[in-house]
């Protein structure tokens, strides 16, 4: 009840034309993915202008990766930014929760090459950020308009950008396989509908896959707990799917 308050009283106060940070620290403990070592985050509050920045506190000198697109080295399994030879990998679904909720400008500290899987999902990345509090920083946002359509393709998957009024976003999955199979979702972008829509949905695998993975020393700290399983005919965690979609909004 607390997370549904806060969401319900956040999103009719701010809007989103202005940067905006933390009004104070966040810190999160929990276990890479691929690497299964436990790492801690803290999200600090940053200055206008200063964007998303990510910090290997664990490394000499503590070097610094700015989250642009420019650094983005890998994005087998994971997305990954890079500098040099410093990585951090694993950033997508805390990347997801900073621009759902609006928050342009923070300083990311980690202690190792990964950012915890947490559920798998962007949602207790939303709740912590939801607790901790937003605030408006005296720079407007700078913001990407689509002159143009865009596709962008790798093998038979593929992604499409096109001018519009308004932030739509059309997904599509399409599985040979009974449970997933084809799933279509629209959604108009708004900050509350991300949260309530889009946040809690979880990562997922093919129990075939895993094993594959976990025996070239992969996924190692997957579990039910933080992605969906299945197999040939089944999902193979106890409480199955928080939506009948969730694939596909994830």
């Amino acid at each position: 009840m607390l997370f549904a308050v806060l969401v319900s009283e956040r999103f009719r106060r701010i809007p989103m034309l202005v940067q905006r940070t933390l009004k104070r620290m966040v810190s999160m403990k929990g276990t890479g993915l691929h690497s299964g070592q436990p790492v801690t985050v803290q999200l600090v509050p940053a200055p206008a202008g200063n964007g998303i920045v990510f910090q290997r506190t664990d490394l000499e000198g503590q070097p610094v990766i700015p989250a642009a697109y420019d650094r983005v080295v890998d994005t087998r399994l994971c997305t990954t930014l890079g500098m040099g030879e410093v990585r951090v990998a694993t950033i997508e679904h805390l990347m997801s929760a900073l621009y759902g909720v609006g928050v342009d400008n923070v300083q990311v500290r980690v202690d190792g090459p990964e950012i915890p899987i947490l559920d798998g999902s962007s949602q207790p990345w939303i709740q912590a950020i939801l607790e901790a509090g937003t605030r408006r920083q005296q720079r407007c946002r700078r913001l990407m308009v689509v002159r143009r359509a865009v596709t962008v393709r790798d093998g038979d998957a593929w992604a499409r950008f096109e001018p519009s009024s308004r932030f739509r976003i059309s997904a599509r999955v399409d599985y040979d396989h009974p449970l997933i199979s084809r799933h279509l979702f629209t959604f108009d972008f708004s900050e509350l509908d991300f949260v309530q829509k889009i946040a809690s949905a979880r990562t997922f695998a093919f129990k075939r896959e895993v094993e594959a993975l976990r025996s070239m020393g992969l996924a190692l700290g997957g579990s039910l707990d933080n992605a969906i399983v299945v197999d040939d005919f089944s999902i193979l965690n106890p409480d199955g799917l928080r939506f009948v979609d969730e694939f596909v909004r994830h």
